[in-house]
Formats: C-alpha cells, sequence, structure tokens
C-alpha cells in the first residue's frame, strides 16, 4: 500500500459517510430546516457543509494518491462533476477551494521521491 494513512483516512471518511447518510434519511423537511435558537444556520446547511468537505478532501487526497482510486474512485468532486450548485441555485465563485492542511509527500518529509 503506497500511502496507509491516506488509506485509513478515506476508509473513516466513508464509514461516517454512511452514518451520518443514514441518520440525516431519517429527517423530514422541517427537521432539516430547524435552527436553534440564536443560530443562523440549520441542520441541512450543516449536512451539506459536511458532505462539501468529505468530497473535496476524497477528490484532493485521491489527486495526491492516485493508486488509491480502484478502492475508492475518481479523484473528481461529485460538486463539479454533477454540477450541484448551479442544479440548486446556488452562487458559485471562480475562487479555487485550498485544502487548509498541508498535504505532506514523501519528499516534502525528507523522503526520498519514489
Amino acid at each position: 500500500m503506497p500511502a496507509p494513512a491516506a488509506y485509513d483516512v478515506l476508509s473513516a471518511y466513508q464509514n461516517i459517510h454512511q452514518i451520518v447518510l443514514k441518520q440525516a434519511e431519517a429527517l423530514d423537511d422541517a427537521q432539516l430546516r430547524w435552527k436553534p435558537e440564536n443560530y443562523s444556520t440549520s441542520i441541512g446547511f450543516h449536512l451539506r457543509h459536511l458532505a462539501r468537505e468529505a468530497d473535496y478532501l476524497k477528490a484532493a487526497i485521491l489527486e495526491h494518491y492516485p493508486a488509491l482510486g480502484p478502492d475508492f474512485g475518481a479523484a473528481t468532486q461529485i460538486w463539479h462533476a454533477e454540477k450541484l450548485a448551479e442544479k440548486w441555485g446556488l452562487k458559485t465563485s471562480r475562487a479555487r477551494c485550498v485544502c487548509l492542511l498541508p498535504v505532506v509527500t514523501p519528499r516534502s518529509a525528507g523522503g526520498s521521491s519514489v
């Protein structure tokens, strides 16, 4: 396995994603729109944000470790592939999303560039 840590991260995200989906499917529209008092964002907003982050992270990791593709799919964000922002009528930005965590490669960690 060329990148066991990346494999473990993707595997954990897959498992968590399935749990979140199962819980979210049990919510009706009113529950998805509900917000705690004095908060500006709903449960549905946070679920979409969580899904978007997972989508971005999966694609970013697979872009850096393409050998993991057979187990996790293409290094493509569903958000872009299915043009979800456009379909949902959301404003989009031309700005590229920047990963907040540095991606450590063997070379940047001081190892060989195998």
